[in-house]
């Protein structure tokens, strides 16, 4: 009876350990896509907008 308590106490650490890991490793994988999607926005706007102000210089 023991080993049985010993074994559902390991499990149910192990699960709880995987889940916090996934949560971990989600949060990461959110956070670096958004630091992704911010410098790809910083580059759109920056070469955008350089290229709007090439554009309007050319028509004038």
């Amino acid at each position: 009876m023991p080993e049985q308590k010993v074994r559902k106490l390991t499990s149910g650490l192990l699960e709880a350990t995987k889940s916090s890991e996934m949560e971990i490793c989600d949060y990461e994988r959110r956070n670096a896509g958004q630091k992704i999607l911010e410098r790809e926005m910083k580059n759109f706007f920056s070469s955008g907008l350089s290229d709007l102000i090439v554009v309007k210089m050319d028509m004038e």
